[in-house]
């Protein structure tokens, strides 16, 4: 991550963020994690993380004007997102998978 954050202040970042996400809120150390930084880090709820990654598909051109269900099976939980190109309309997480 340090090594990350070098490169982009290098190349001229003025605006670096660190978001983290289930995995971090799920985390029993997440205190130790977030304090090894050095700076805030921004933790989404379970909501904001499905609607970004909703967002992400829907940016794809060969949905566009279509409604959609995205499915978002990552490390820390499944999410199941519906919504059209206006966004989310609803978001459910679980635990039905969980890649390692």
């Amino acid at each position: 991550m340090y090594e990350l954050l070098a490169l982009a202040k290098r190349d001229g970042c003025c605006d670096i963020r660190i978001i983290a996400t289930s995995a971090v809120r799920e985390a029993d150390n997440s205190v130790n994690l977030i304090g090894a930084f050095s700076q805030e880090v921004e933790i989404l709820s379970g909501d904001d993380e499905a609607c970004l990654a909703f967002d992400g598909v829907m940016s794809s051109s060969c949905l566009a004007g279509t409604p959609a269900l995205v499915l978002d099976v990552s490390g820390g939980s499944t999410e199941f997102i519906v919504g059209d190109p206006g966004g989310c309309s609803f978001t459910r997480a679980c635990c039905l998978a969980r890649c390692a």
